[in-house]
């Protein structure tokens, strides 16, 4: 396809049985210009590629398969945005859906505004399956932010959400500045992007139009009564150590960079919601040290010596 005007990239991995309404919602968009949807297929393991297959065939000029073994969502995501032909980038998982308006609320807000991100609202699927808001989508931003505004409230983790999939990106912008997804067994990726993306640009545009559609699962740590938390906070943790590597060297004021606030909010978050043991529980407290360390410390090798090992 010529002149795709916006590139909706979709990793799919083991979601075979939400893929169809996914790709359907993506399939019925109030949007007259040309777009593609790039489905990455990292899922050999169920017939997620016989739902892709149909969308290809059936609207060959819109959905694209690209096969890959990654077990990985960040090489997934960045096969999507080398394989992209769009002027705009945006992200889909495989295991939600969007709204009709989804495609045309992302491009009206970042066009009209000759920006390079912008980020709208969503709604959220419960598992007993009523949609609603989240809490924190009460609050959702309506204007533009200067960077280091924005850069504040996605820390703070209300506002802004650090989620990819409520967001759209100009291509060459990403290219310019060479943005990725990093490894996500390492990582959490989303909040690392949309931070290297935030403090690249100088003003992100903000709609409270809700256009997407998040689906909580049961089998998500979060709801699962999982007690394995320190994994997920080590991520969390070497993920707050990026973000302070990237600061310093984009000469960005370290005083905007709540790192404590946000790391003890994400760990509170875990002891309310996981039912973690005495010793989980006693343990988690050596990150609240980790976290003063990497707030206090200016130097890149030894932000880079903390990383932690997963």
């Amino acid at each position: 396809m010529e002149n795709v005007i916006v590139s909706v990239i979709v990793p799919i991995h083991g979601v075979y049985q939400y893929l169809l309404k996914c790709l359907e919602s993506l399939s019925k968009q109030d949007f007259n210009l040309p777009y593609e949807v790039i489905c990455i297929n990292d899922s050999p393991i169920d017939d997620s590629s016989k739902i892709i297959n149909h969308f290809v065939k059936t609207y060959p000029d819109i959905f694209k398969r690209i096969d890959v073994t990654y077990g990985d969502v960040s090489k997934v995501r960045n096969e999507g945005i080398k394989n992209s032909k769009g002027k705009y980038i945006c992200f889909v998982d495989g295991d939600d859906y969007v709204y009709p308006n989804f495609l045309n609320s992302l491009y009206s807000l970042i066009s009209n505004n000759n920006g390079n991100i912008g980020v709208i609202n969503f709604n959220t699927l419960t598992i007993k399956g009523k949609t609603r808001k989240l809490f924190c989508n009460h609050f959702a931003l309506k204007k533009p932010y200067s960077s280091s505004k924005a850069i504040k409230h996605l820390l703070g983790d209300v506002k802004i959400r650090s989620y990819c999939w409520n967001k759209i990106f100009k291509r060459e912008f990403l290219i310019a500045h060479q943005i990725e997804f990093l490894n996500y067994t390492k990582f959490i990726e989303d909040f690392v992007f949309c931070f290297e993306t935030f403090i690249n640009d100088e003003e992100i545009y903000f709609s409270n139009e809700i256009a997407y559609c998040y689906r909580l699962r049961n089998d998500s740590i979060s709801l699962s009564g999982n007690t394995n938390v320190v994994p997920t906070i080590k991520k969390f943790i070497n993920a707050l150590i990026k973000i302070k590597i990237i600061a310093i060297e984009k000469d960005f004021n370290p005083k905007e960079l709540n790192l404590a606030f946000f790391t003890r909010k994400f760990i509170f978050f875990w002891l309310l919601h996981v039912k973690a043991d005495k010793q989980t529980r006693k343990g988690l407290k050596i990150y609240f040290r980790i976290v003063d360390k990497i707030k206090k410390c200016n130097d890149i090798k030894e932000l880079e010596s903390m990383y932690l090992e997963l």
